[in-house]
């Protein structure tokens, strides 16, 4: 993991969302891997959908968003690059339920894979 990347976890966790976004893309701009530039655009989309939600108080923007980046980050391994995405695709999918409903979606942090716990 990069300098960049790890900075826009740490971002993202302190609901930081649009700057994660920012951090993120520069690496997505770079990235010749097909699979990591699909993992970084889905943390792309997710963190712009949690900008348009929280920041922005526009939901229908943040469901698009969040769909786009559950697209993407279903394709992925249940870990991926040190995060685990089966957590952070159920928290999303979470808020993305919530809002469907018409009900408010919670904040939640991307989370480090542990083995063993």
């Amino acid at each position: 993991m990069s300098v960049a990347f790890n900075e826009g976890i740490e971002l993202f966790n302190r609901g930081l969302y649009w700057e994660a976004h920012e951090a993120w893309e520069w690496l997505w701009r770079i990235e010749t891997t097909p699979e990591r530039k699909l993992f970084l655009q889905g943390l792309i989309q997710l963190a712009a959908a949690l900008h348009h939600l929280f920041e922005k108080q526009h939901p229908e923007p943040a469901k698009r968003l969040l769909d786009r980046a559950l697209s993407k980050l279903d394709q992925l391994p249940a870990t991926y690059d040190g995060l685990d995405l089966l957590r952070a695709r159920a928290d999303a999918r979470a808020s993305l339920h919530a809002l469907q409903l018409g009900d408010p979606a919670e904040r939640f942090t991307l989370q480090p894979f542990r083995t063993g716990v």
